[in-house]
């Protein structure tokens, strides 16, 4: 079964790619969305205005999927 990692402060150290057995909840909360970014939450507003990075409202506050949000870094990268 896999485990879903919590979200709190040092996210990236958390998230290791090379364990499969981690994985990212279905819907990240902006705060969430600028963690995982690294970003700070004027510049992820502005992305997500620019509409560079897809999302959905519920009850008036922005949800982010955690799959486009890794389709959208996955497009970013360089060189690779």
């Amino acid at each position: 079964m896999k485990k879903i990692i919590p979200f709190s402060t040092n996210l990236a150290e958390k998230l290791d790619e090379s364990k499969p057995e981690a994985i990212l909840p279905p819907l990240l909360s902006f705060e969430e969305d600028c963690e995982y970014l690294g970003l700070g939450h004027t510049i992820v507003s502005a992305m997500i205005k620019k509409g560079e990075i897809p999302h959905t409202r519920a009850r008036n506050r922005i949800r982010v999927y955690a799959t486009d949000l890794r389709l959208y870094l996955d497009s970013r990268k360089v060189g690779g």
